[in-house]
């Protein structure tokens, strides 16, 4: 049976995890897109111990950065929205669950290799490390429902507004937080306001609650009550078993919007499933405000922001990426993007990219005759991290029924391969023919090109 490795903190690694992490050798040549210093980010444990899982799948826990000395409920902003982009990683395969923990700036996500370059590149990201097995990875409760009679519990009552504080709004989201211990909130609650542009949450106990309001549609900017943009400003009230807490009014600001497309560089083929995120400058750090997924044709749109100044960034959500990553206008860094300018009620358009492909490598691995092709065997690709100064693993994937495999994501730089079979049939190996890390030939990744034959 396929296993996934939960890290703790007092995990013991046998020696064979050892040596994929200690494993030097010289440096690379230098790549194009947007590749995170993961010795920086990553707990170097996190790396090694995803060989140790059949489905080279590991959790590991996401901490957001902080408004320094003021605690961590200020990454609760960027925990929300980083949560709207792995509900994206979740649905295409790169992660396979996740859950946030708000006030305590703990996201547990179990992905793989993939997953952890492309959070680790997300700004707002501050340090991935070895989840605690004190925070279960389990279904975030369903909303708001208690058990027993509604009427036996508390309830939160509203109305929500437009920017003259008259015309209700429809359709408008009211997230319910629950107050759980000192400084860990949790979603109690979602609720959607009706035409009137009310909205009643019940079967809440009694305790502390924040409330959220955010437009699905996002043609007007979120905000918490009352009247914050921010979570850890938001204004706390009671709510007590059988009675009605009334008044947690919302009167919200019109939006802007971006919107774009985003194609191949190859002639311009619309590319599905590419992140596109809003990110704005404050208090000296580049925080996120928003983003969209493109769809069939390409197109995009990032809805629910406040007028200011932005800068895009376009990333391939691909389980292996397929595209190299950019910021509008086709520069790699946050830093050398481009302004651009959001008021409310308007939509600025034309924010598109064209993306260029990463390299592949590709190959087949058949039986000791060296004719009959294997499936499922566990095809890793390592890649030099000069940071750690060890090769560690950035893609996995299986051969199909023809023995062949075929992995996107290649850079111009050096890779090393493995080869493992699961089932124990077959002797493990690395390319070419070599019985370790260490001694595996290197295969010159070429980017936008197919290096084919490593077999």
């Amino acid at each position: 049976m396929r296993k996934t490795i939960h890290l703790i903190f007092s995990l013991r690694l046998p020696l064979f995890t050892i040596f994929f992490i200690g494993v030097l050798t010289s440096g690379v040549a230098a790549s194009s897109g947007i590749k995170p210093d993961s010795s920086n980010k990553v707990d170097p444990m996190i790396w090694g111990v995803l060989l140790e899982a059949d489905d080279r799948q590991v959790t590991y826990s996401l901490e957001m950065q902080e408004t320094p000395g003021a605690g961590p409920e200020t990454a609760v902003n960027a925990q929300r929205q980083l949560v709207d982009v792995l509900e994206i990683l979740k649905q295409n395969g790169t992660i396979s669950d996740f859950k946030p923990y708000y006030g305590e700036n703990r996201i547990l996500v179990t992905g793989g290799a993939v997953s952890l370059r492309f959070l680790s590149s997300w700004l707002e990201v501050d340090r991935i490390l070895p989840s605690k097995t004190d925070y279960p990875l389990e279904e975030v409760k369903s909303p708001g429902q208690y058990p027993g009679s509604n009427d036996a519990y508390g309830r939160i009552t509203g109305m929500v507004s437009g920017p003259d504080g008259i015309s209700p709004l429809p359709g408008i989201q009211a997230i319910i937080y629950h107050q759980t211990g000192p400084i860990s909130w949790e979603i109690a609650s979602i609720v959607i306001t009706g035409s009137g542009g009310s909205y009643l949450a019940s079967g809440l106990q009694t305790g502390i609650y924040r409330v959220e309001f955010q437009d699905p549609a996002g043609n007007y900017v979120s905000e918490f009550y009352n009247n914050q943009s921010e979570f850890i400003f938001a204004t706390s009230f009671s709510v007590t078993d059988g009675q009605t807490t009334s008044g947690i009014n919302a009167s919200l600001a019109q939006a802007g919007s971006i919107a774009g497309f985003v194609t191949a560089v190859d002639g311009g083929t619309p590319l599905a499933d590419i992140v596109v995120s809003a990110w704005a400058f404050e208090g000296g750090t580049w925080k996120n405000k928003g983003s969209a997924v493109t769809i069939s044709d390409g197109s995009y749109t990032i809805g629910g922001l406040l007028p200011g100044t932005y800068r895009v960034r376009f990333s391939d959500a691909f389980p292996i990426p397929r595209y190299i990553d950019e910021y509008y206008n086709n520069v790699v860094t946050v830093q050398e993007g481009t302004d651009i300018s959001v008021s409310g009620g308007n939509t600025t358009s034309g924010i598109s990219a064209s993306l260029g492909s990463y390299g592949k490598i590709t190959g087949h691995v058949t039986g000791q005759d060296g004719f009959t092709p294997v499936e499922g065997i566990v095809v890793d690709i390592y890649e030099w991290d000069s940071g750690l100064g060890s090769w560690n693993v950035i893609y996995s994937l299986n051969t199909d029924e023809t023995g062949a495999y075929d992995s996107d994501g290649i850079s111009t730089r050096d890779y090393r391969l493995g080869f493992v079979d699961i089932s124990g049939m077959y002797t493990n190996e690395f390319y070419k023919n070599k019985p370790d890390l260490n001694s595996a030939d290197t295969v010159n990744g070429i980017l936008g090109e197919t290096v084919s034959g490593i077999d």
